[in-house]
């Protein structure tokens, strides 16, 4: 009997191990596999998967349980685009920057298959600062509107080369900065972007083109995002008046100093050169201000040390023709009237080099 009962129990023991085999973890699959579609108000066409690949767990369904589901969307969004400049002001070169407000409208399919937010997520690239006023959503069942009203700062690395006659390329970018090209595309409203030609600026500048583009960035990381570009150029309303505000003061000196070789050769003289090259870094140090400390040499660098030479020629010349003016009063009066003839020729060629030189180097700054 105690055969039979232990062959029975064994047969029992065998069933029921190859009845928990038949409904545990598939050997062929080695784990369990969990797909599910959802409808969601955000990504209406996507599809959650998650497969657990832990062969031989014991807590294969626990595992595929908790796992997070991965989210597989996929399409590119258009979003177009439109701009208008309202103002620029507050320039200032000294520190390379300038203050820009502008109206910006994002408009983007209302069934794209992606949830974008292009005025949460794009940046303004060359700006120090940037505050949102006046922002709003707008929604049909064509599109998506959002629109605002950028207040913001941008960095500007002036080229102060040819000042006054200087014109500079402002260049303002908008990049969303979660998006990827792959994702969303800007595109330029064709019908509404040019009316940023009505923008105004501050009085002694005028805008002379604003052109709307859009070009695909490339990251150093091997990252590219749609970027919107607003590029326009800037110059001075009046840059003769500047230039006469800026160099006038300069001339005078010049000229004063020039004035020394008309009278009698005496150490009196001296106080005019002097004068002269006082009043001249006076001048220099005015525009220096205004205008910042460039790195390479510009008009008003050029200007400055012709002004300097001249005055210091000037200077020379007043010590060498005070000692031979002396010296020859001593021997006879032919040969210091002769001194003073020499100074006269001195002044004409100084004067007409100087005048030479200053159209030159005006000229060829103001054709730029």
């Amino acid at each position: 009997m105690k055969k039979y009962f232990m062959m029975a129990t064994l047969g029992i023991v065998a069933v029921c191990v190859a009845g928990s085999h038949s409904s545990g973890d598939s050997p062929a699959t080695g784990g369990i596999t969990n797909s599910v579609q959802f409808s969601s108000p955000v990504y209406p066409n996507a599809i959650a998967t998650n497969t657990d690949v832990a062969k031989g767990s014991s807590n294969s369904a626990i595992a595929a349980m908790t796992t997070p589901l991965t989210l597989t969307v996929t399409g590119v969004v258009p979003v177009t685009i439109w701009t208008h400049v309202c103002d620029v002001y507050d320039i200032d070169i000294r520190n390379n920057q300038l203050h820009m407000d502008l109206y910006v409208t994002y408009k983007c399919p209302s069934n794209n298959v992606r949830h974008v937010a292009p005025l949460l997520h794009a940046e303004i690239i060359e700006a120090k600062k940037t505050e949102i006023e006046l922002n709003n959503t707008e929604m049909d069942s064509n599109e998506i509107r959002e629109s605002c009203k950028y207040r913001t700062t941008i960095k500007k690395v002036w080229d102060t080369t040819n000042f006054p006659f200087d014109r500079h390329l402002i260049r303002l970018s908008l990049e969303d900065c979660e998006d990827q090209a792959s994702n969303l595309v800007f595109l330029v409203d064709e019908k509404s972007s040019f009316e940023t030609n009505n923008a105004t600026c501050s009085p002694d500048w005028v805008i002379q083109a604003i052109k709307p583009a859009v070009i695909t960035n490339t990251w150093p990381w091997n990252e590219s995002y749609s970027r919107y570009e607003i590029a326009f150029t800037m110059e001075r309303r009046h840059p003769w008046s500047s230039y006469m505000k800026a160099f006038l003061p300069l001339f005078l000196a010049v000229v004063v100093s020039l004035l020394t070789l008309w009278f009698p050769a005496n150490l009196t003289r001296f106080s005019l050169p002097v004068a002269g090259l006082f009043g001249a870094i006076a001048s220099a140090q005015a525009v220096s201000a205004n205008v910042g400390m460039g790195t390479t040499l510009g008009l008003a660098d050029k200007l400055y040390i012709l002004s300097f030479t001249v005055i210091l020629l000037t200077l020379v010349a007043t010590a060498v023709s005070s000692v031979r003016y002396h010296k020859n009063t001593a021997q006879n009066k032919a040969g210091a009237k002769s001194e003073l003839f020499v100074d006269r020729v001195a002044f004409c060629i100084l004067f007409l080099f100087y005048v030479t030189v200053v159209f030159f180097l005006t000229h060829r700054a103001a054709q730029g």
